[in-house]
């Protein structure tokens, strides 16, 4: 419920430690700093395909369908009113939203 959730966020905002970028969560997990972090899984895979330093101690959770942890992360694109090149940046955007994209 309401309360529930406002003592979940609370707890969350009173613990938060921000760490920039994918690489350093995992960095940060991997030396045992914090117990886990949400980043992209191809950072994970793009260190074991190199030399593993970063990732051996780390293993990926993937979160079910519905779960309140699971979230999609959405790219968007756009063409501003102002600007010089509109024919241009919409043909851009189609081509990158695309199959040749």
């Amino acid at each position: 419920g309401d309360a529930a959730t406002a003592d979940w966020l609370k707890a969350m905002k009173e613990n938060f430690t921000a760490y920039k970028g994918n690489s350093t969560v995992m960095k940060a997990v991997n030396a045992g700093e914090i117990e886990g972090g949400v980043i992209y899984h191809y950072y994970y895979f793009g260190d074991q395909a190199k030399t593993g330093e970063n990732s051996k101690n780390v293993a990926l959770h993937y979160f079910k369908n519905q779960d309140p942890g699971a979230f999609v992360s959405v790219s968007g694109g756009g063409v501003l009113a102002s600007s010089k090149h509109q024919k241009e940046a919409q043909a851009f955007l189609k081509w990158v939203t695309g199959k040749g994209g």
